[in-house]
């Protein structure tokens, strides 16, 4: 997934391009048999991103891309402390090993971390949709001329609902252009 947008991208093109953003930003890998998940690349310590330097790359295996399954003791559902504190910082060892391991062999999956049960919920995602859009500077909450009673004024008149939408398009430079 590395596309990227050309200097006059489309409006589907753009949304299509921040719904990947999005999926990156909300997807974590949970822990099985570590066969799937990066030990370094993907998201996968609950809190913490690998983006900064708390493991130490001159101890890391070499030969491509370790897996998580290289510190985990595989069939007795334990870490490999050894590793672990030869690898990463105190702090990053103290937070992988709270994940717990299953006593079986089970396959990583990609759950949503937005939610506590790990299933992806509109809601979350619009959530971190609209921080993700307030972290590039694109988010506007609402027109910054009107005060909040102002809007309230135009949402209880008594007027055709349509009339209020209308108004509120008009006000927020959203009425559709051919």
């Amino acid at each position: 997934m590395s596309a990227t947008a050309r200097s006059r991208p489309s409006w589907g093109w753009q949304s299509i391009l921040f719904g990947r953003q999005l999926l990156e930003a909300g997807l974590r890998w949970q822990i099985g048999n570590g066969l799937s998940a990066s030990l370094v690349h993907s998201k996968w310590i609950p809190g913490l991103q690998l983006d900064s330097p708390c493991y130490n790359p001159r101890i890391l295996p070499s030969g491509g891309d370790p897996l998580v399954a290289e510190v985990i003791c595989q069939g007795e559902g334990r870490w490999d402390e050894n590793k672990l504190s030869q690898w990463f910082d105190p702090s990053v060892c103290w937070a992988i090993k709270a994940i717990p391991l299953p006593r079986r062999n089970v396959d990583d999956k990609l759950i949503w971390h937005n939610t506590a049960d790990g299933v992806f919920s509109v809601k979350t995602a619009y959530h971190l949709a609209v921080e993700l859009d307030r972290r590039r500077g694109g988010w506007r909450e609402s027109v910054s001329w009107m005060d909040r009673k102002s809007w309230i004024r135009l949402w209880e008149a008594k007027i055709p609902p349509k009339l209020k939408v209308f108004v509120w398009q008009i006000l927020n430079r959203a009425l559709p252009t051919t």
